[in-house]
């Protein structure tokens, strides 16, 4: 089973059911969300004190996808017009 990683301030703070109930998440992926919070300084704090991780973190790098949101029109969009929902 893959997991949905959320990651960075955003993550942080995110509640996933709510992000789910507006639409930020689709259901589908909420039972394989996972908020990691500040995930890049972990992992550097990780790869200081155990060298052996680096090869480990190349294999899961290699296997990592971006989703760029910002990119893309339609969650632009949608974005801005549930920003205030209640």
């Amino acid at each position: 089973m893959e997991t949905f990683y959320i990651a960075g301030g955003f993550g942080r703070y995110l509640h996933l059911e709510s992000g789910a109930k507006i639409g930020l998440i689709p259901q589908t992926l909420l039972p394989r969300s996972k908020v990691v919070g500040n995930a890049s300084h972990r992992g550097a704090s990780m790869l200081l004190q155990q060298k052996r991780l680096i090869s480990l973190s190349k294999e899961i790098a290699a296997k990592a996808r971006t989703v760029e949101l910002s990119a893309n029109p339609i969650f632009a969009e949608n974005f801005v017009r549930y920003i205030m929902f209640e």
